[in-house]
């Protein structure tokens, strides 16, 4: 389905789960509020930084990518990596096995066999992850492997 409002070119938006996501942003914001009355920041400061994921991906419609992605780009742990299809689509060409389908389990294995590569390269697995996500979705790694 297209919508309204266009974008800067004319066309009409796309959506993605049209008949799902109004449910998921209800609950979402219902779980929040339950959680810490919308105060994410707030709750955030009192917990462990490696207990903040695993919250964030109780809230309905989180998951690992989703809280990872949100904890790095926001600047409050730099130590996560957000699997995206072209992230995966590289590690895969470059020898990493790559599971078809991420449980918990597998994303986090294979962000620590990430971390371990950053230790010797002397980075952050959030700046690596970064990186490699903007060269490849600009076709900069298209002809690695």
């Amino acid at each position: 389905p297209q919508f309204k409002p266009l974008t800067r070119e004319g066309r009409f938006r796309k959506y993605r789960f049209v008949e799902t996501k109004p449910t998921v942003i209800s609950l979402a914001g219902l779980w929040m509020w339950k959680e810490c009355e919308w105060n994410v920041l707030e709750k955030i400061e009192t917990m462990k930084s490696n207990e903040v994921r695993t919250w964030l991906c109780d809230c309905p419609g989180i998951g690992m990518k989703s809280a990872s992605w949100l904890l790095r780009n926001v600047g409050l742990n730099d130590d996560c990596a957000v699997f995206d299809v072209h992230i995966m689509r590289f590690l895969s060409k470059i020898g990493f096995n790559v599971p078809t389908q991420l449980t918990e389990k597998t994303y986090l294995k294979l962000e620590d066999n990430l971390r371990n590569v950053c230790v010797n390269i002397g980075t952050s697995l959030g700046n690596l992850d970064y990186l490699l996500w903007v060269l490849s979705r600009n076709g900069f790694l298209s002809h690695v492997g």
